[in-house]
């Protein structure tokens, strides 16, 4: 995810299904591609998004 607002997006969107204790994860990471870039360009600034939780057993 390259903004953040996305990243929160993707965490709105899926936090509900991970049942009612979450575990919500966002990093920022950049991607160096050293054969495309100048010695004066920064990386990318993309978003790593984990979420995580723990959903019971239905009941026979």
């Amino acid at each position: 995810m390259n903004e953040l607002a996305d990243a929160w997006a993707f965490v709105m969107a899926h936090v509900d299904s991970v049942g009612p204790d979450p575990n919500i994860e966002i990093k920022p990471i950049w991607v160096y591609r050293v054969a495309e870039m100048d010695d004066n360009d920064d990386p990318p600034r993309h978003f790593s998004v984990v979420v995580s939780g723990m959903v019971p057993d239905p009941e026979p």
